[in-house]
């Protein structure tokens, strides 16, 4: 009875176990870049170049917005860029690698350069706000309550290309 009892105890331990290390070591990533450019232009900023910069101004990543929605997508220092363009294998495998990534430089994250159209930003102030999922519900198999676990890394930068200004953030 008592091998039963610690084999049960094992088991949740673990369960629960792999849903901490999990949201601990892996991440996803969200950027909206807004264009709100009184007083018609309002909408996603396509083709965009980033660098996300920490306090001290030092290059932490890349990213781009890409030309048809406006989505901003970072550059995995060796996987590249997971967009819409990969097959689901390739895009899986990039994604993986992309969400033990993240951990790595979105904390340290100060400051943003960007270059859209003829606006050129340099060190806009940004912040990323993180959001863990559960670490303990992970294993419920139902849509809202379960699956595996990451910190969610959000921000929200509204810029003005024509005067090249921002003009709103949240992170």
């Amino acid at each position: 009875m008592r091998a039963m009892i610690a084999i049960a105890v094992g088991l949740v331990a673990a369960v629960l176990g792999y849903g901490w290390w999990h949201v601990q070591t892996h991440a996803t990533f969200h950027m909206s870049l807004t264009e709100r450019t009184p007083p018609a232009r309002y909408g996603q900023v396509r083709n965009a170049q980033l660098a996300f910069l920490d306090a001290n101004g030092n290059e932490l990543a890349q990213g781009i917005t890409d030309s048809k929605f406006g989505v901003v997508w970072v550059k995995h220092p060796k996987a590249g860029y997971c967009g819409p363009d990969l097959a689901q294998p390739a895009y899986r495998i990039c994604f993986d690698q992309h969400a033990t990534w993240l951990h790595s430089w979105v904390p340290q994250v100060r400051q943003v350069s960007l270059i859209a159209g003829t606006c050129r930003l340099e060190r806009a102030p940004l912040r990323f706000s993180a959001y863990r999922d559960s670490a303990w519900t992970w294993w419920v198999p139902l849509r809202h309550i379960g699956g595996t676990p990451y910190t969610n890394y959000s921000t929200d930068l509204q810029v003005d290309t024509k005067a090249c200004a921002v003009t709103g953030h949240r992170g």
